[in-house]
């Protein structure tokens, strides 16, 4: 990529981290803060994505990866790109990845525990969902850095023919074997059975939602289907805009010498770094309780005083059935 493309990249990612650092931190007290506490279980679920996602945005904050396609290398640039070591740029990798791979997890689990809380409302204990969360969690980050270390490898020992003439700041990953199509193909899996187990989450609660028909009060009903289209839209963003952009940033690691290669990948690092803050946004747009709380804000800042009410939709973290 031409120099002046390569200034942009990194201008566009120090707006971004402008952007979204105060939109993250934002929501987040949004939710900390006027999460009504029947719902507070509940809404850790949504606050954990969040977090991962924030996380990512913070070391994008200070490292920009610039990849010296055809090689299988990467440039460290931003606040920490005169810091001319290898180690720390495979770590601050490596943290990205894992916030990623447990963002798009934590995503998954919203769905899961919606499923299971309409289902097993009796037994639902919110410390064994955490602990079965963070175990989840905890396995993802195992078996990424394991296989990093096995894909990782040091610039002193990759191939003389495709190293970048000037290795500085550079850090790199074995251009062929086993070890990079292990890593490459169980990404691909990770990202996909994340999809998919979220699709199948989906489908058994509508499923189960239909056969409670005129079993269970229709409101009740209502609101569960109105809970799951809430899900749905809220997450299609980081689906679309994340999971989609990782796949496409995959395949070009995979094969470096496709034809516009380095600029894909610029492309979609930058759509991945701005996907979190569209869904900061959407979560306060589509979640009313989140919404009053903006409208206080706003209303507070032009001296008005806001219209004090104690009725909040709180069907989207409580809903529950017992199932005889």
């Amino acid at each position: 990529m031409p120099e002046p493309y390569d200034s942009l990249y990194n201008r566009i990612l120090d707006a971004t981290a402008l952007i979204h650092m105060p939109v993250k931190v934002f929501t987040m007290v949004i939710v900390f803060r006027h999460t009504p506490p029947n719902m507070r279980y509940s809404s850790l679920f949504l606050i954990n994505g969040l977090i991962w996602n924030f996380a990512a945005n913070i070391i994008f904050t200070f490292v920009h990866v610039y990849p010296q396609f055809p090689a299988e290398c990467f440039r460290i640039e931003g606040i920490l790109g005169s810091v001319n070591n290898e180690l720390l740029a495979h770590v601050l990798f490596l943290l990205i990845l894992a916030c990623v791979i447990n963002c798009i997890l934590a995503l998954t689990m919203t769905f899961a525990y919606r499923y299971f809380l309409f289902l097993y409302s009796s037994y639902m204990k919110p410390r064994n969902s955490f602990i079965i969360g963070g175990v989840i969690h905890a396995t993802a980050i195992v078996v990424t850095v394991i296989i990093y270390f096995y894909w990782m490898i040091m610039v002193d020992k990759y191939p003389d023919d495709e190293l970048p003439e000037f290795p500085r700041s550079v850090f790199c990953f074995k251009p062929y074997g086993w070890e990079k199509t292990l890593a490459v193909f169980a990404f691909l899996a990770a990202v996909g059975l994340a999809v998919f187990a979220a699709l199948l989450f989906t489908f058994l609660l509508l499923r189960n939602i239909a056969n409670e028909e005129g079993k269970m009060h229709k409101k009740k009903l209502d609101n569960h289907r109105r809970i799951l289209i809430t899900l749905i839209s809220i997450t299609t963003i980081p689906f679309v805009f994340a999971a989609l952009p990782l796949v496409i940033i995959v395949a070009t690691i995979y094969e470096p010498h496709l034809p516009f290669a380095k600029e894909i990948f610029v492309i979609c690092i930058v759509i991945l770094a701005n996907h979190g803050t569209l869904y900061a946004i959407a979560l306060i747009i589509a979640l009313k309780p989140y919404r009053q709380a903006i409208k206080s804000v706003i209303l507070k800042m032009f001296g008005v005083k806001p219209i004090n009410s104690s009725v909040v939709s709180k069907a989207f973290f409580t809903t529950r059935i017992t199932m005889g």
